[in-house]
């Protein structure tokens, strides 16, 4: 497998509306047999924290959390574990992150749950187990997670905690694309290209490798940059996905678009003031290519 889920990497956030229709789908049946009275009462500890939080106060935010967590009130625990994860409010502590996702996601918060999957997946807080990590993204899944089924994709595609099965990661990835998530298209637009559990199809690679960069994903630009300019040698289109994919940060991108420069490619003029600087950005970046061309290359004296 040659990428990774970049806009999936433990992006953990707050999140209201999660929030705002948990308590009719489980709150209510399994917050200890809790009365209205009580959980409209850990709901308002929880909202207020959210409020906090929103306005940077993230002190106030973590003791409205903590209040309701313990209550054991699976929102507040999910919020708290959230405070802990990042660091805010209070010491980062993942360990105490997990053990409160944990008690969250036994109660059935698909949120948690999800969470908790990606911290045995990474193995943050947690020894990395993606057995474990399975186990919970599936409970999620359930629940319609659909980061937990783009990771159940690439756990069934990758054979990570369970036998490789690119059909059943193809299922996974096509339910997370069709709820509009863009690192599922791209994966999909990945299986395409490769022809890995479906007939390869660069008409197909291509549609997803554009939905997904629409989405923000710059792995996506950068994969429908090759196409267009290895496949369809499209100059404008190549173009126009290498500098959205290198506008993002995109390593190789930086790099590609700093040749493009340098070498008038791609209805580039030769600018090499501009290669400059993109090459600069991509070595900086972690790029050896970028680095070795701004050692070989010859540049403008700086004015």
């Amino acid at each position: 497998m040659t990428y990774t889920l970049t806009s999936l990497v433990i992006a953990f956030t707050i999140n209201t509306a999660c929030l705002a229709k948990s308590d009719d789908s489980f709150s209510h049946k399994r917050v200890h047999r809790q009365d209205t009275t009580t959980i409209a009462y850990l709901r308002a500890q929880v909202e207020d924290g959210l409020c906090h939080w929103k306005a940077g106060e993230y002190s106030q935010a973590e003791q409205y959390f903590r209040k309701a967590a313990t209550h054991k009130y699976s929102w507040g625990q999910y919020n708290l574990a959230l405070c802990y994860f990042h660091g805010k409010g209070i010491s980062k502590d993942l360990v105490k992150a997990a053990n409160l996702m944990r008690l969250a996601s036994i109660q059935g918060n698909s949120e948690a749950q999800g969470a908790l999957g990606s911290m045995y997946f990474y193995g943050m807080g947690v020894e990395k187990n993606y057995t474990e990590a399975l186990t919970w993204y599936q409970l999620a899944a359930k629940a319609g997670n659909i980061t937990a089924h783009t990771y159940l994709g690439y756990l069934y595609e990758a054979g990570l905690g369970v036998p490789k099965n690119y059909q059943i990661a193809y299922d996974w990835y096509q339910k997370a694309a069709d709820e509009g998530c863009g690192d599922a298209m791209q994966c999909l637009g990945n299986l395409y290209e490769q022809g890995n559990g479906v007939e390869k199809n660069t008409n197909e690679a291509l549609k997803w490798y554009r939905a997904a960069a629409e989405q923000s994903i710059p792995e996506a630009s950068y994969r429908a940059f090759r196409i267009y300019y290895y496949d369809r040698l499209d100059t404008v289109n190549s173009y126009t996905y290498l500098t959205r994919a290198a506008a993002q940060n995109h390593v190789a991108a930086l790099y590609e678009l700093a040749e493009a420069y340098y070498l008038g490619l791609l209805g580039c003029t030769i600018d090499k003031q501009k290669a400059l600087q993109y090459y600069q950005k991509a070595a900086n970046s972690g790029s050896n290519l970028a680095s070795m061309a701004l050692k070989v290359r010859t540049f403008p004296e700086s004015e």
